[in-house]
């Protein structure tokens, strides 16, 4: 068990968990967050710690002496010697065992961490209860006699069932194409020896698979590599390959197949052969219209938009809700059986639109649902704390499925009816409006002068004005475009939104709720006030997760992008708080003028 591995040898990652002595700074980057939506950023409160005059560690030392885990089915034993030396140095008096949150349990002012057990002087800890084929954090934090911390040491844990004489083929293997790469995407093994997988390619044509590449199930911190402070733990590496070295227009065959311990090789899993497609905006066919089962409702609102847009009926999908929403959990309750249905009707390759519809929650107090959606397979946000940067953030081409994540705007309102409007206005809006029928409004801040600067360069003509000032005033009747901060909701504009107008306000409650509530939050009263689309916050985004609105006009004023790729393209993180209400096909015309 303490048979130390070089980094680059696969076998540390099955079997054994090599235990990591760490400072006692590593794990304090958990307990960080950021500040407010409705915040001024960079005005966070904390107090520093005062310093500890008591012994110091020896300069190159630790408390622990050496250790590990023995992973096993549905569980593992931990195990740890102390250097007695410098425990007697430091006063050592018992460790306490933590586990490190999962970043979908993490949010708000949550513990990023939890205290299993006091366990004094022992010197080894079984773990049970896990679910196989999952990564898994603990950590050691040792004490002296005044309860502070001394010493730290890290356990990440792979538990597994014990696989047969050879591993069991990949499952559900699909592929996912984009103009210029072919992403490979399958099912992660919870077989415990598996280390990881082969990627082999043949052209049309070829006879024989060539090898491109091979996988390791688990990544391994680099010691002296910077990155996020989330790049410091092991993680399960996601089960995706993405083919860049393919010709255009070129037809491919993969084989992906698992390896273990023994360099046994699992049964071929084989796709359909892919190439490489035109760069574009979605189309209806690759739309998903999200329903919630028993809901005359939801149903209504997602056959008005297949009906408008002209999407299959056969991509509408109805999920079983639980009766009593205030227990609805994300994960459970939507994202587990779409990815089910999604692999059994063989779309997940094919779908890049996911569109709640009237009466799907938005959220579970911890997530926005829709961000949820967009990573619906956690393929890309691994290693994440709360929420991850996405890689369509910030791009300026059309979204592509290679990535593994999807587009998630929802339809939705105060009622079915407002719903339905929302694409009545988009198709209105698409036959004459462009980003020149309105003005702009931002902030008179860094931001929104970065608003105005890139409304200007699109002709658009912008109205700053200073924070709060749409307290006591009205904007401007030529107003459209709006993305502002400041204050509880109140009314913008005195007249009738034109139609095709996008508001949105940055608050950390934007979003809390689209009907009902104790008061109105930004997003439900621009909706009722008759905006064609908006976005907004479900949970605290923090201001450097909410969606850039100089950034998301910018790409939608274009006539290039739908409203779903902009919102996208704005959005910086994923599985985390952010939703739009809005037609994602919305797409504006030309800014040409007349």
């Amino acid at each position: 068990m303490h048979r130390f591995l070089r980094a680059t040898d696969w076998t540390v990652v099955a079997l054994v968990s090599l235990v990591l002595v760490l400072s006692l700074s590593s794990l304090s980057w958990a307990a960080k967050g950021g500040a407010k939506a409705d915040a001024k950023a960079g005005t966070t409160a904390g107090t520093q710690k005062e310093a500890d005059n008591g012994p110091k560690p020896t300069p190159g030392k630790s408390v622990f002496a050496s250790g590990g885990a023995e992973n096993g089915d549905s569980g593992a034993e931990l195990r740890w010697t102390f250097d007695k030396d410098e425990a007697t140095h430091l006063g050592l008096r018992g460790v306490r065992l933590y586990r490190l949150v999962d970043a979908d349990d993490t949010g708000f002012r949550k513990p990023p961490v939890v205290l299993v057990k006091d366990l004094g002087m022992a010197t080894e800890y079984g773990v049970d209860d896990l679910t196989n084929g999952q990564v898994y954090i603990y950590f050691l934090r040792a004490y002296n006699a005044e309860g502070k911390d001394i010493g730290q040491a890290m356990f990440p844990l792979y538990p597994g069932r014990k696989g047969g004489e050879m591993p069991d083929a990949v499952q559900h293997l699909y592929t996912a194409s984009g103009p210029d790469a072919i992403s490979l995407f399958w099912d992660p093994t919870d077989e415990i020896d598996v280390l990881g997988y082969e990627i082999s390619r043949k052209a049309e044509g070829e006879s024989e698979y060539t090898l491109i590449a091979r996988v390791p199930r688990v990544l391994q911190p680099q010691p002296g590599k910077k990155g996020p402070p989330e790049a410091e733990l092991p993680q399960l590496r996601p089960t995706l390959y993405r083919d860049s070295t393919v010709a255009p227009g070129a037809k491919y065959t993969y084989r992906v197949r698992s390896i273990n311990l023994r360099k046994q090789v699992s049964p071929d899993a084989e796709t359909e052969p892919a190439s490489t497609v035109e760069s574009r905006s979605p189309r209806p066919d690759e739309v998903l219209l999200l329903v919630a089962e028993g809901s005359d409702d939801s149903m209504r609102v997602a056959r008005h938009y297949a009906t408008a847009r002209g999407v299959p009926q056969g991509n509408i999908v109805e999920i079983d809700l639980p009766r009593k929403l205030r227990n609805f959990d994300c994960e459970k309750d939507v994202c587990a059986p779409l990815r089910k249905i999604m692999l059994e009707r063989g779309i997940a390759g094919r779908i890049r639109v996911i569109v709640p519809c009237f009466g799907i929650p938005l959220g579970d107090h911890k997530r926005a649902l829709d961000s949820m959606l967009a990573d619906l397979f956690d393929r890309f946000t691994w290693g994440r704390t709360m929420g991850t940067p996405s890689p369509l953030f910030n791009q300026a081409h059309h979204y592509d499925g290679t990535w593994g994540l999807y587009l998630v705007t929802r339809l939705d309102g105060a009622t079915p009816a407002a719903a339905e409007a929302l694409t009545d206005k988009a198709l209105a809006a698409e036959k004459t409006v462009s980003a020149f029928s309105g003005a702009a409004a931002f902030i008179e801040d860094k931001q929104g002068s970065l608003g105005g600067e890139i409304a200007k360069h699109r002709g658009v003509t912008v109205h700053l004005e200073p924070i709060n000032y749409t307290k006591d005033h009205f904007l401007p009747d030529d107003t459209m475009w709006v993305f502002i901060y400041g204050h509880p909701y109140k009314r913008l504009l005195q007249g009738k939104w034109p139609v095709g107008s996008v508001a949105a306000v940055l608050k950390s409650d934007s979003m809390l709720w689209l009907r009902g509530g104790p008061y109105v939050c930004w997003a439900q009263g621009l909706l009722e006030e008759g905006v064609t689309a908006t976005f907004g916050s479900v949970v605290e985004p923090y201001v450097q997760g909410f969606t850039n609105g100089p950034v998301f006009f910018d790409r939608f004023w274009g006539g290039e992008f739908t409203f779903a790729e902009s919102f996208a393209m704005a959005t910086p993180t994923v599985r985390w708080a952010m939703c739009a209400v809005g037609d994602p096909l919305y797409k504006l015309r030309p800014p040409v003028r007349q």
